[in-house]
Formats: structure tokens, sequence, C-alpha cells
């Protein structure tokens, strides 16, 4: 896994990336691939926390900002966005595997 950290108009602090990298390692069990490479900027304006996160896994892309009042809530909000589109995903995959089987018998 690559991780890539940013921060647009905030101060780098190793809390942060400690918890950034502990998200990070939480979005490796959705993939079942070595391959996974992840930007992650935090960026801060006015009272608005933001993260986004750009994610590549094989041949699979994912984007997700959460804004929020909090740095860290950020964090969680693109957690679960980009959760809600993995589980999309998977059961859009599911959904063409078992209609490719139905109709090869």
């Amino acid at each position: 896994m690559t991780l890539n950290i940013s921060f647009l108009h905030a101060d780098s602090t190793p809390a942060l990336k400690e918890r950034i990298q502990d998200k990070s390692e939480h979005i490796k069990k959705y993939f079942d691939t070595e391959k996974i490479d992840i930007q992650w900027t935090c960026s801060v304006e006015k009272n608005a926390h933001s993260s986004i996160v750009t994610l590549r896994a094989g041949h699979r892309y994912f984007y997700a900002k959460g804004t929020s009042d909090d740095l860290y809530k950020s964090f969680d909000e693109v957690l679960k966005k980009l959760e809600n589109q993995f589980h999309h995903k998977k059961s859009h995959i599911d959904h063409e595997s078992v209609s490719e089987y139905a109709v090869n018998i």
C-alpha cells in the first residue's frame, strides 16, 4: 500500500498522520490486492475542515470528500463514504457475475 498525505493550509502533526494511517489500514481490508495507492489531502478553509481521498486499487478508482467543523470528523465522513462506494461496487460486481453465470448455463 502506498500512502501519500498532503496538507493545505493546515499543519501536519504526528497525531494526524497516525490517524490517517490507521484509517488507511482500515481501507485495506476491502481489497485482495497489495497494490493500493491512496492520496489523502487535508485542508482547512475558514471553519471548514476537509479531507479528500483518491484511491486506486488494481483497476478500480474511488474518490470521496468529507467536510466538517473538525478534521478528525472529516476523516470518519470520508471513510464512511468510501465504504459505501466499496459495498455498492461489490454488490454491482456480484450481480454481474451472477448474471453472467445464469446466461452461460
